[in-house]
């Protein structure tokens, strides 16, 4: 009795470690534990719109049309992918949250990679990858986000202050909206643990980028409820939105 109890305490215990390795309430910076596994998905290299039409400040592919922004020397998607590619979700499994906040994906997803790369070191470069994104768009890489990050912050003076201006004016829980400055529109659209498990939406946006740091672990970028925008290591199980990032 006393053995199935100790392996009873030690699941449940951790589960509880799983289930807390990211918190909404204001940013976990390990951001680096294990998490449950997504649904099997190749990715595959489907191209969600293999003719782009490219208008004034605006994408159009695979039937939708996005909003893009040039910050800098950057042309990004003003707008998450909701490119409905097997193994991707909406947010607590509800379309409306598609059209709001975009689809949800794994990095293997997202990289248009096989799924065992979700927990095993993938050798490609992660300069320019396409991923799931249009002709012509890649999956941008850590270095990618950090230009962003740092031409924001060189713009306007200050350290640590990227996501104030990079937020969306509304629908992040309340005084945690941005300014929008760049009209980049940065929504809160939480994640996935797995396909049952969701959390962090009115309080984080999370972003994958192409690059990953060894088997399990990618680079990610997560605004949350404070001032900048945090790059850190992130399990390539979790379902995160994406943006995609004009090839120069």
């Amino acid at each position: 009795m006393r053995s199935i109890f100790s392996k009873f305490a030690l699941a449940a215990a951790l589960a509880l470690a799983l289930a807390f390795t990211f918190s909404c309430s204001g940013g976990d910076d390990s951001e680096s534990g294990g998490g449950t596994s997504s649904p099997s998905s190749s990715g595959g290299s489907d191209d969600p719109c293999p003719n782009v039409v490219t208008g004034d400040g605006t994408m159009s592919c695979g039937g939708q049309k996005y909003k893009t922004v040039v910050i800098g020397s950057q042309t990004w998607m003003a707008e998450n992918l909701n490119y409905n590619v097997k193994g991707s979700v909406c947010y607590d499994k509800k379309e409306s949250n598609c059209k709001k906040y975009g689809r949800l994906y794994t990095w293997a997803t997202a990289m248009g990679i096989d799924a065992k790369y979700n927990n095993w070191w993938w050798g490609g470069s992660d300069v320019k990858h396409k991923g799931i994104c249009p002709t012509s768009w890649h999956i941008p890489s850590k270095a990618d986000w950090e230009e962003l990050i740092d031409y924001v912050e060189s713009k306007n003076g200050c350290w640590d202050c990227a996501g104030k201006y990079l937020k969306a004016k509304s629908d992040w829980n309340e005084g945690d909206n941005g300014l929008d400055t760049y009209e980049f529109s940065a929504l809160p659209g939480g994640l996935s643990y797995s396909v049952d498990g969701f959390d962090c939406v009115g309080s984080h946006g999370l972003w994958w980028s192409a690059s990953a740091t060894d088997n399990d672990l990618s680079k990610m970028s997560d605004i949350g409820d404070r001032e900048r925008v945090h790059v850190s290591n992130s399990n390539k199980n979790y379902l995160y939105s994406v943006r995609c990032l004009q090839d120069e």
